[in-house]
Formats: C-alpha cells, structure tokens, sequence
C-alpha cells in the first residue's frame, strides 16, 4: 500500500512559485504627481502642479538583469490636470486633457533608456528615456526622463547631451514609483493552491455525523 503524504501551505506556494517557469516580459505600473511647471509647461492643458502621470511599461528583462531601449515594450502613460475639464483626446498635444502617451500610437519612444532590476524583478537603477516624436514637443527635442531607483523624473525640452538641467532645459518634475505587476498565471496559481489547501483543512476539522 503506497502512504500518502500530506502537503502543507507552504510547499504548495513553493511549487506554485517554482512551477510558472521564468517570463521575460515584466509589467510595470507606475503612478506620479508633477511638483514642479515651469517654462512652456504651462503652455499645455494637462501639464501643471498637481497634475498625475500613471500608466504602464512591458520591459523584456529577467531578475537581476540589464536592459536598454531595444527591450522596452509598450508604453501606455496618461498626463492629467484635473484642475482643469475633460477635453479630448483628439491627438492634440496642447490641448488633450487627459494626454495620452501610448508607444502605438508613435508619441513617445525610447531613446537613451538604461536599466537594470534587483533579485526580485524591481526595477532597481538606470533610467528609462522615452523621446517625443510629435510637435510640438519634438519641434526642440523633448524628453521624459524616469530615474529608476526613485521613480522621480522629468520633462525637459531642448535636450542636449548635458541632459535635464534644473532652471533651463528642465520643464516638469514629477515624484512617483514603479510597482512589478504580478504575473496573472502566479496570482491564480497561489489563489488555486490556498483555496484547495483550505478546503482541504476546513474537512479535516469539521466533524462527521455519526452512522444510524
């Protein structure tokens, strides 16, 4: 007779863990609020003090891994005043409220992007650099620069090599965080493991009726 074995919580969220097999392509969701509109930033709708800029980025990177621009995947950012109505988005950079900033839609792109994640697949230092290809942000050269290991980071226009400069190229500032996106296949996995193991815990305590 072959013995059964019992496995707890703990081996099950093991196997569940190890079970889903590495997955290059990591999303991240990032939030942020603009501390500083200086210069042209006010010549646009969604730009000013108090004004949020959240979305997500797909980054084909691994734990403890580099990445440059050729691994950034989609970018899906939304700039938002809400002291100001709802107006679009129609595609007008000056006027949209909110202004989206999606990578299919060949507003932004990355350029100058160099990074690198800890042990656990957080972004962890680098900075990514997104260029605007559309006026008129891309009639002077504009960036949007995030530093990694803070998650604060900068619109500046006329960029050059010197990069954002505080009081001249430097237009917006913003302080905000990345946060790893859970992989869908991890998540149900877990939840699956830990319902069964419950179940399997709340028949072992609930005591049976005795026969007639």
């Amino acid at each position: 007779m072959i013995k059964s074995k019992k496995i707890g919580v703990s081996a099950i969220l093991t196997i569940a863990v190890l079970g889903t097999g590495p997955a290059n392509a990591a999303l991240y969701d990032y939030s942020s609020v603009v501390t500083l509109c200086t210069g042209t930033c006010s010549s646009f709708a969604s730009l000013d003090v108090g004004s949020t800029l959240n979305g997500q980025f797909e980054i084909d990177t691994m734990p403890a891994a580099s990445f440059g621009d050729a691994d950034i995947g989609l970018i899906d950012l939304e700039i938002f005043n809400p002291a100001l109505p709802v107006s679009g988005p129609v595609g007008d950079p000056v006027n949209d409220n909110p202004l989206a900033l999606n990578s299919t839609l060949g507003i932004i792109a990355p350029n100058g992007t160099s990074g690198a994640t800890d042990a656990l697949g957080e972004l962890s230092s680098g900075q990514l650099s997104l260029e605007f290809l559309v006026p008129p942000f891309s009639s002077n050269g504009a960036f949007l620069v995030m530093d990694l290991s803070t998650g604060n980071g900068q619109l500046c226009l006329f960029f050059a090599t010197a990069g954002c400069i505080p009081g001249a190229t430097e237009a917006v500032r913003f302080e905000g965080s990345f946060t790893l996106v859970p992989e869908p296949s991890v998540v149900m996995l877990l939840g699956s493991a830990l319902l069964g193991c419950l179940i399997r815990r709340a028949q072992r305590i609930t005591p049976r009726r005795a026969l007639a």
